[in-house]
Order: C-alpha cells, then sequence, then structure tokens
C-alpha cells in the first residue's frame, strides 16, 4: 500500500514537472508531511523548487531542520524573507503577537501578514521568477 502512495505521489509530481516545466514550486512550513514531499521530490523530480518563508519568528527546531536538509539533500530549500519595512509597519500597528493565534483582537493582521508572505515570495527582485510559477 505504501510503495502504492508513493508511485502515485511520483506520478503527480512527474505530471506537474512535465506540464508546467520549471515553474513548479513546493511552498512548504516544513511540516512533518512536507517532509515526505520533500524527500520524494529530492530523490525523483529535483526540478521542482522548495521555498519555504523564513518570518524571524521560527522556533530553533525549525533552522535545525532546515540544517538537516541542507545535510542530507544540498542546497535544495530557497529560503525567503519578507521586507522588513513591512513587518516593522505591522509591528508598530498591532504590537509584535500579531501573527500569533491568541491576537484575537487583532481582526486584519493575518491578512496582513498573508499579504507580507506574498510580497517575500514575488516582490521586488525576484518579481520575474515568481510571475508564472506554479505553486504546489
Amino acid at each position: 500500500m505504501a510503495q502504492q502512495l508513493i508511485e502515485a505521489t511520483r506520478g503527480l509530481l512527474k505530471q506537474a514537472s512535465v506540464a508546467h516545466a520549471d515553474r513548479v514550486v513546493y511552498a512548504t512550513s516544513l511540516g512533518s508531511q512536507a517532509m515526505v514531499l520533500i524527500d520524494l521530490i529530492c530523490r525523483y523530480q529535483a526540478d521542482i523548487r522548495i521555498v519555504t518563508l523564513d518570518t524571524g519568528r521560527l522556533p530553533q527546531e525549525t533552522y535545525d531542520l532546515m540544517d538537516a536538509l541542507r545535510q542530507r539533500y544540498g542546497p535544495v530549500l530557497e529560503v525567503l524573507f519578507p521586507d522588513a519595512d513591512e513587518v516593522r509597519t505591522m509591528v508598530n500597528k498591532h504590537g509584535v503577537n500579531f501573527i500569533h493565534p491568541s491576537a484575537a483582537p487583532v481582526v486584519r493582521a493575518p491578512s496582513a501578514w498573508a499579504r507580507i508572505r506574498a510580497q517575500a515570495a514575488g516582490g521586488g527582485k525576484t518579481k520575474k521568477r515568481w510571475q508564472n510559477a506554479v505553486c504546489m
């Protein structure tokens, strides 16, 4: 059963890669399920880019995991960073915990944080690289 799931996933990765050439991007938060997909991409479909966002507020374990990925697969993970001025504006406006779930009174902050994440992925110098990306 597990081998069938692996083969099916490999097939989907291959289809995405063939259909969209070098435009396929796997955006990951580095959770446990993501590690399985990252392993499959690195083993069988290396032309799929893998990206994550470093918010500057990640736990040390996440950075350790990033290092472990580099040691195992090489430089396969592209780490993106939000614009510092945008983050500073959000912190000044909503406080340091504006993205924390307990910050319930801050209704608009999560959507603003999503905008900052999107800008990290597609704004500035990297805009052309992301303009036609097909994200998984």
